[in-house]
């Protein structure tokens, strides 16, 4: 009897097609899962809680050692881990950027009266005499960088404390006047050696040297730029991913060249992604989305609201892969310390699979297969049966009408690879057919293929 093999989940989500006719490899659906080094599905872990913070603290940032919040006057917090309170002297707002010099933290802080405060070390800068402190922040060569309005600003060489014209080594310069677009700088970053300045619309890329006389413009981008300055961030080892008002974006060196492109990582999720920038704020889309890797699985983590967009990338395995989490709060904040992702959601803070990296929770791990047809999308078939190699606890579901691609129905449940055994049975008559996963077992689960058994024509 013929059968369709699902060989793995290497392509992951894609939006950019209807459910009939993504081809096999990509899903329509997958959430609270990723895809791994093998192209198989495995279910994310547990984001435990740690520690509530009292009230009034904003932000979550990390040094060497501890995880770093920032707020009003002096907190004494028991967590399991390293944790410090920045007082900022006032009530802060909002996080905009950190960074981290000889590892340790320079933050600067959106405070409620509207003003604006820079700290290193937990103190407050004072000696800078560029008019309002950096809303990006960069640690490159020796100096920290900073942009504000149309300003790009450094620090004293080996000083972040002090900035201003009077020393020789520290510099501002208007970067509107080289390029379109750059009046409202939000982000900077290091790519390829180089500095990047983003703003909403334009990009531009600095050559920088000790001596700033020496600094120069290399080339800009217009027509492209951030939307959301805490996801910039180095992924991989030649791009640098930002969210852009198209979707989830990145800078890429083309190879043997002197220049540079936008590359499209991700036009697979387009218009998911279109549509969480849609029900979001304004205020949420510019302050609380952000983005880290992961460290154990090397994967990108790009957040806004209550979902989590994850890219799985390896290249020697081909797999280049979209799916999302939903931990089931709001992020407002992401860092990585000591080989453990942290979340802060309101007041609190979680680790991502609990202190011992291997804690699973019962939240549902759910995907959806594509509409498959055999390469035969006009003939009738018979589908008979389906074959499902896996670990762990799934529900299985079947969808045959891909103009009612959310109705299904419920086949029945699998804990094991079943294809040493006799096919689960079916008796769908349709000309294509989608597989629904589903498991709530808080253990590590995965998918690795799937077979669906048929034979043509329309008679039972």
């Amino acid at each position: 009897m013929p059968y369709f093999l699902i060989q793995d989940f290497s392509q992951g989500l894609d939006a950019r097609k209807s459910p009939a006719t993504l081809p096999a490899g990509s899903l329509r659906y997958a959430n609270n899962v990723h895809v791994t080094r093998g192209g198989e599905l495995e279910k994310r872990k547990a984001f435990v809680p740690i520690v509530t913070l009292p009230p009034g603290s904003v932000g979550l940032a990390s040094d060497r050692d501890a995880l770093i919040v920032f707020g009003n006057g002096a907190e004494s917090i028991t967590a399991p881990v390293p944790l410090k309170w920045v007082n900022c002297g006032g009530v802060p707002s909002y996080l905009l950027d950190s960074a981290r010099w000889s590892d340790e933290a320079v933050a600067t802080v959106q405070m409620a009266d509207n003003s604006r405060k820079m700290l290193y070390k937990g103190v407050p800068v004072t000696t800078f005499t560029y008019g309002a402190f950096p809303v990006g922040l960069q640690t490159f060569r020796g100096k920290v960088y900073g942009v504000e309005s149309s300003h790009f600003m450094c620090s004293k060489l080996y000083d972040p404390n002090i900035w201003t014209d009077t020393e020789a080594s520290s510099s501002l310069v208007d970067t509107a006047q080289m390029s379109q677009f750059m009046s409202k700088l939000n982000a900077v970053c290091v790519f390829q050696g180089q500095l990047v300045l983003f703003s909403e619309d334009g990009i531009q890329v600095w050559e920088v040297d000790p001596d700033p006389k020496k600094n120069y413009l290399v080339r800009s981008l217009t027509n492209s730029g951030c939307v959301s300055p805490q996801t910039v961030l180095n992924f991989g080892n030649f791009d640098t991913v930002f969210l852009a008002k198209s979707g989830i974006r990145s800078l890429q060196a083309r190879q043997a060249t002197d220049l540079m492109n936008v590359n499209d990582i991700g036009t697979p999720v387009d218009d998911f992604v279109s549509e969480l920038i849609a029900t979001a704020t304004v205020d949420q889309v510019r302050y609380k989305a952000f983005s880290v890797v992961e460290p154990e699985g090397a994967r990108l983590w790009l957040s806004l609201g209550d979902v989590i967009m994850i890219n799985s990338y390896y290249q020697g395995s081909n797999i280049a892969a979209w799916s999302t989490y939903t931990p089931g709060f709001h992020v407002d904040g992401m860092t990585v310390l000591s080989g453990r992702t942290y979340v802060r959601s309101g007041d609190v803070i979680y680790v991502y699979g609990g202190m011992d990296g291997h804690t699973y929770d019962a939240s549902m791990a759910e995907v959806w297969t594509p509409f498959h047809h055999a390469d035969k999308p006009a003939t009738p078939k018979v589908f008979t049966g389906f074959d499902l190699g896996c670990h762990g606890e799934w529900t299985v579901k079947v969808a045959q009408d891909p103009t009612q691609p959310e109705f299904n129905e419920y086949v029945g449940k699998v804990t094991e690879t079943t294809f040493a055994e006799p096919n689960q049975r079916l008796s769908n008559v349709s000309t294509h057919l989608s597989l629904v996963l589903e498991s709530t077992q808080a253990d590590k689960v995965t998918v690795a293929n799937a077979a669906m058994h048929y034979t043509e024509g329309s008679a039972a």
